[in-house]
């Protein structure tokens, strides 16, 4: 894989860390940029909410977690899109933005409402990376020197002493 190619992913993969991190006060249990099962890169977490539970007419607090599923979803083509974005792959960034939409249409009824609402999420995620960027260049960096994290080593980088 080309030098570039691999920062790109671990700019994307990164954003994904750093917006679960923020928003959910943890780290993932893992990250890694080592391709498998169709995947450029992936993090583990714990599950927010399961999506098949979804509908309009849920709760405050299941809505939030639901939100929150989206903008990590699509945390990882806006910080490889802020990384470079020429660097931004449509086969890379579509699946990330496909489920976004799947969970944010179980919401809404309306389609052309839920692509407002994405794009309101869009807009808080990339506020996100924006105040949190130095944590996405070290988590990418992390990754670029071991392609894999544990939680652990997740915990500190982002808590660097």
């Amino acid at each position: 894989m080309r030098d570039r190619s691999r920062k790109s992913i671990a700019y994307h993969e990164a954003g994904h860390v750093v917006v679960y991190w923020h928003l959910t006060g943890r780290a993932p249990i893992r990250v890694t940029i080592e391709p498998s099962k169709g995947a450029l890169g992936r993090v583990d977490h714990k599950r927010l909410i399961d999506k098949k539970h979804l509908s309009p007419d849920i709760g405050d607090k299941a809505r939030v977690r639901a939100e929150k599923k989206i903008m990590i979803k699509l945390a990882g083509p806006v910080a490889q899109q802020r990384y470079s974005s020429r660097s931004r792959r449509n086969d890379h960034a579509s699946m990330d933005w496909l489920e976004a939409f799947d969970i944010a249409r179980r919401l809404i009824d309306n389609e052309r409402e839920t692509i407002a609402y994405i794009a309101w999420l869009e807009y808080r995620t990339t506020d996100v990376i924006e105040q949190q960027w130095k944590d996405v260049k070290r988590v990418a960096g992390a990754l670029l020197r071991q392609d894999t994290l544990s939680g652990a080593e997740l915990q500190k980088t982002l808590m660097p002493v």
